[in-house]
Order: C-alpha cells, then structure tokens, then sequence
C-alpha cells in the first residue's frame, strides 16, 4: 500500500434506495501520481456491517445526514488512519435528531467495517443523554454535527471531540446552549472510559452557558498530532 494521505468526501444529502438524505461517504485513496479511484470505498449506514440503518423520516426533518460531519485520525486498534462520521440527523427512539458518531477502522486494505463503533450521548459510560427537541423553537442535540480527531493526552492514540451544539443545560432551561463531548482513544479504539463532557458551565470555564450560544459549533487544534492520516 502506499504512504500518501487519503481522501473522504461527504455527501450528506444522498438518497439510498428510498431513505431521503439519508448520506453517503466516499473514499478516495491517494498514490504516487495523486488520488486514483482504484480500490476506491463508498459508505452508508446500510453499508454491510455497519452499526445503524438509514432511516426515512416521514416528512418531519431531513435524514440522517450520514457525513455531515467527518475526523480523520488514528484512534488506535491498528497503525492506519481511522474514520469518524456524524450523522446528527439520527434518531434516538423518541429523540428525533439527536444524534450519532460512527467509527470506522482503518486496514492494510482501507476503511473497514470490522470493529466499527456507533457512539451517542446514550452509549454506556458516556456523559449525559441524548434528546431531541424540546419545544417548537428549540434545537436538538445534533450530536456530531461538528467532530474533531486529535491527542488531548492520556494516550499515543487520537482521540475525538465531538459537537453538540444544540445541548439544552440547567434543566433544559436553556436551550441549544451547546456542549462537547470527548472520547479517548487507546490500544483498543475509542472508549467512553474517562470521557468527558465540556459547556461553558464546566468548572474553570470562561464565560458562561447562554441559551443559543452552540458551543461546540465548530473545532481548531494544534500544534500535537491527530493522529496518522496515511494508510501504511
């Protein structure tokens, strides 16, 4: 395989089969004369072995929006760049749009969907829970909507944030404040072991929690690695 970096490329508005906006990824890997189209993936919740199905919304909202959001490191399992995608567009049973993270590892061979990880705010052991819209005007979760792949610490391994930027605090009072929640990754891939969840409320914190702020709309980092962005 080769040593250049590879491309992933969203199309969160596509339709499979009859599931509206239900989202897609492509994969294009990269080569000595640039990217190719040999060996090339192509990705979708009803992807074999993927965690989750697309799903029609029956009119209320867009899809899942599978790709909305994306974060390319290496959260550990084996020495290839992982993938995260967002599709804040998922529903949570009664929770329309709150959201979800998935995780595909990488191969020798690229993307795969062995070991593949589904992560929400109602995965077990991560900080607070998922919900969908809490009145007319109010947003939802939209878990994922914006995601980061980057080594905050604790270990070699990437480790990924993630935007809930319609997070409702102080009892649901006020609403789309915004919160982030952050995943470690280790030997294993991603854990909620030692996860944690930031607002503008956390202790130490600048500023404070505002209804409609969206923190965690959008993510910087720097200067550590985000992990290995080759396939080796």
């Amino acid at each position: 395989m080769s040593s250049q970096a590879d491309l992933a490329i969203a199309a969160a508005g596509d339709d499979v089969g009859t599931d509206v906006d239900c989202g897609v990824v492509n994969v294009l890997y990269g080569s000595s004369g640039g990217l190719t189209t040999a060996g090339n993936q192509l990705f979708s919740q009803d992807t074999t072995g993927v965690a989750e199905q697309c799903d029609t919304k029956a009119g209320i909202t867009a899809g899942d929006t599978f790709g909305y959001s994306l974060a390319a490191a290496n959260f550990g399992k084996t020495s290839q760049a992982d993938l995260a995608v967002g599709a804040p567009g998922e529903d949570l049973g009664t929770e329309v749009d709150a959201g979800v993270a998935q995780v595909l590892y990488g191969a020798t061979g690229g993307l795969s969907t062995t070991g593949n990880q589904l992560w929400s705010q109602d995965s077990t052991g991560v900080k607070d829970v998922s919900e969908g819209s809490t009145s007319a005007t109010d947003v939802p979760d939209f878990f994922s909507f914006s995601m980061l792949g980057a080594d905050f610490g604790k270990s070699g391994e990437a480790d990924l944030a993630v935007g809930a930027v319609g997070e409702d605090l102080v009892g649901n009072t006020l609403a789309d404040a915004g919160a982030v929640n952050v995943l470690y990754g280790g030997a294993s891939g991603l854990s909620s072991a030692g996860n944690q969840l930031w607002t503008q409320d956390s202790s130490g914190i600048k500023d404070e929690a505002e209804e409609g702020d969206l923190f965690g709309f959008g993510f910087a980092s720097g200067p550590g690695s985000a992990g290995s962005a080759r396939r080796r």
